[in-house]
């Protein structure tokens, strides 16, 4: 009996050590779920005193704690480390308390089954019929990235802002996938892939903003909810891109229209 009880507590603690384990690589996307009320106008200070404008000051915040740890999910190198303690930086600030963080294992083999799947956890985890939306942003961002065989680790967030009627609220949507898959597999429903989805919500105390408005409009840029988005939504990868062009590697390409930001693993082009 013993035995059988430490060996489920070592499986318990190589499951949270995997989990826990910084990614090799990571690719993220953003979301407002609600109404937008913020005035992409407002003066710095109303960001933070005005309760109308929060989901812009919770933009605000997370994309300063993305530039003080230089986590640039757009175009810059980004590898699991950096995002770690982005993740910390941000999630630390005062006005957010997190309510609860919540995993769940998940299988799938195609790109709509892994859609269906995220949005079923995600509206068990988070009731209000939302689920899918979030999907959307997470495959999109699986789709784009998961075909690149070098991360072995492959980290997927979704970063959500939530303006509800009287409060705002900040999710991290992660899915853990790790490498060895490609998007003709997944695709093509060639072989089944293994994740594990994590939400975690934090509610945001608006006290917070309010009373600290003048020293947080002084300390941190105003980022309105459109630039959140763009901030965070890493670009398909230059490789990607090369082969859903059917492009040879020795081919110039500078002249092919690239409008999208490259995967975070790589340089600007």
């Amino acid at each position: 009996m013993l035995l059988i009880k430490s060996l489920v507590v070592l499986c318990s603690a190589a499951v949270v050590t995997a989990r826990l384990f910084p990614y090799d690589a990571v690719a993220t996307g953003a979301l407002l779920l609600g109404k937008d009320t913020t005035d992409p106008n407002a003066p710095p200070r109303d960001v933070y005193s005005e309760s109308r404008n929060h989901a812009m000051a919770v933009a605000s915040v997370v994309v300063h704690a993305a530039n003080l740890v230089s986590f640039d999910p757009s175009g810059q190198l980004s590898y699991g480390d950096t995002y770690s303690r982005f993740k910390e930086k941000a999630t630390t600030f005062p006005a957010f308390i997190r309510e609860f963080e919540r995993s769940k294992e998940l299988k799938f083999s195609g790109h709509h089954e892994l859609r269906q799947k995220v949005a079923d956890i995600y509206d068990e985890f988070v009731p209000g019929g939302e689920g899918l939306k979030v999907a959307v942003i997470v495959t999109d961002v699986v789709g784009n990235h998961l075909e690149d065989p070098r991360p072995k680790h492959w980290g997927f967030t979704t970063i959500v802002i939530c303006q509800l009627e009287s409060s705002v609220q900040l999710g991290l949507v992660e899915l853990s996938v790790r490498g060895g898959s490609s998007l003709e597999t997944v695709n093509h429903r060639e072989s089944d892939h293994t994740a594990i989805l994590t939400v975690s919500n934090y509610l945001v105390i608006p006290q917070v903003f309010q009373g600290n408005a003048d020293s947080l409009a002084q300390k941190i840029s105003k980022v309105t909810i459109a630039n959140f988005m763009e901030f965070f939504t890493t670009g398909p990868s230059k490789d990607s891109l090369k082969a859903w062009l059917n492009i040879d590697q020795g081919q110039d390409t500078e002249q092919i229209p690239f409008t999208r930001r490259p995967h975070a693993l790589y340089p600007r082009m």
